[in-house]
């Protein structure tokens, strides 16, 4: 099971997922153990938009903002597990379970 918490996105004008490490132009899909490599490298990213409104209402995934659901669903795909717990705001109410 995944938690993302998008209430505190909220007001972000693009959102940046790093999704590869370059290092002497070779691309690494996965975090670099070496000290080295990470000191020394270039992170990839891909970069969506991001969303100005209120998610603290949202209780369905289809209430919340579009670029916000495009957000979850790339994070899902990346990383291939669903977000099963959405937090939409700052109490425990305020969740979206999927």
């Amino acid at each position: 099971m995944q938690y993302a918490s998008m209430d505190v996105l909220i007001g972000q004008p693009q959102l940046k997922i790093g999704v590869a490490y370059i290092y002497k132009g070779k691309r690494y899909t996965e975090f670099p153990a070496d000290v080295n490599v990470l000191t020394n490298c270039e992170v990839e990213y891909k970069t969506l938009p991001g969303w100005k409104e209120d998610t603290s209402k949202a209780r369905t995934f289809k209430q919340l903002p579009k670029n916000c659901q495009r957000y979850i669903l790339t994070l899902e795909k990346l990383v291939d597990c669903k977000m099963v717990f959405i937090g939409t705001g700052k109490s425990r109410e305020q969740i979206i379970r999927r």
